[in-house]
């Protein structure tokens, strides 16, 4: 074997080598987290969720609230703020029933966390990410 017939070789064996290694690093599935603000329940997650799995590339969505983010608990209508058992609070006792129209306060909004696994070959842009969520309702970010 000659000189420049073993360099020549010894060049193709690294590259096809290298081009292994790349094909093998950049199929493998990675790990993307988006922060979703907006969301009130579980439907929203569900809404979130079904959004994600529609773009290209996202394999496995999971949307879970942040835990230091969860809101108060509102008391049930059987709590002891009621007067006497009569499904009334206090301030509404003294208020013909006609008159009595009962506040509905917004539900409050929560943090919640997507993580993704999406395809190494054919991943999705954070553009594309940020859209899906906006397309069901929410904004979100991409964390770091």
């Amino acid at each position: 074997m000659t000189k420049n017939t073993f360099w020549l070789l010894l060049g193709v064996t690294l590259t096809v080598c290298a081009g292994i290694l790349a094909m093998e690093t950049l199929g493998r599935p990675r790990t993307v987290q988006l922060q979703i603000e907006g969301s009130h329940c579980e439907g929203c997650l569900m809404n979130v969720r079904k959004s994600l799995l529609n773009v290209p590339g996202v394999k496995i969505a999971e949307v879970k609230f942040v835990e230091d983010g969860t809101p108060p608990a509102v008391p049930s209508a059987g709590s002891s703020g009621d007067q006497a058992g009569s499904g009334e609070s206090p301030a509404m006792a003294d208020v013909p029933a006609e008159k009595a129209t009962p506040s509905v306060e917004e539900p409050a909004t929560r943090t919640a966390v997507a993580t993704l696994e999406v395809d190494g070959w054919n991943t999705p842009s954070q553009a594309e990410l940020i859209k899906a969520v906006e397309d069901a309702g929410k904004q979100g970010r991409v964390l770091p």
